[in-house]
């Protein structure tokens, strides 16, 4: 059965890539999806990418959210026909202890060139100097950088933007407030959250079944 079941992983983009940060899904858990079709954003130090369907089928599992940093090969969402039921999916993952690049199903990805910057760092303390200035709801930013400069009162009316057309990323950010003074706070690569399925209360199962399924994740 598990032949039926394809793992979208971290693609590797470049030597130099390690890991990428979760930007949005464009697809949920029961979506169909085609081959082409846009999966989720990924930022990394070089580029900003849309990691797109190489197989058709099933969302059955999300294994990575938002914000999160992943490393290459990290599984991100689980694929499959709908006829593979919900215990099996469950069994796959937990199977699947470790991911690498070499052994998942990868994606196809649209490619948009950013320069590199410094730290692949999460904000912990943001300089107090970059709260000030009017409405940046017009600036071109990545999700992820509106979210952290929201979350630690960046306004992006300050942040100089290196990215496509001068589009502000998520290091931009980051970088701003390390030269402004304020700190990083180092960030886990591989996110421990428990993957995202469907309502699954309907499956019939006995009660240790369901037990070992809810601690398996």
């Amino acid at each position: 059965m598990s032949a039926n079941i394809k793992v979208i992983a971290m693609p590797k983009w470049g030597m130099e890539m390690a890991d990428g940060d979760i930007g949005d899904w464009h697809v949920s858990v029961g979506d169909t999806v085609n081959i082409g079709d846009d999966i989720v954003d990924v930022e990394t130090s070089k580029i900003v990418n849309t990691v797109t369907a190489s197989c058709a089928g099933t969302i059955r599992a999300l294994l990575a959210k938002s914000g999160e940093t992943h490393i290459v090969g990290a599984p991100l969402a689980v694929v499959a026909d709908s006829s593979v039921s919900d215990a099996d999916i469950a069994a796959f993952i937990a199977s699947k202890s470790s991911f690498t690049s070499s052994n998942v199903e990868t994606a196809k990805v649209e490619q948009a060139a950013a320069p590199a910057v410094a730290t692949t760092s999460t904000v912990q303390i943001s300089a107090s100097s970059l709260s000030e200035g009017g409405d940046d709801s017009d600036v071109a930013a990545s999700d992820i950088a509106r979210r952290i400069a929201t979350e630690y009162g960046v306004n992006l009316n300050n942040i100089e933007g290196t990215g496509r057309h001068g589009r502000v990323s998520k290091r931009d950010v980051e970088n701003a407030i390390l030269n402004s003074g304020g700190s990083l706070k180092s960030q886990a690569a591989v996110s421990t959250h428990k993957p995202v399925f469907a309502d699954d209360s309907n499956v019939k199962a006995t009660p240790v079944a369901r037990r070992l399924a809810t601690e398996l994740g």
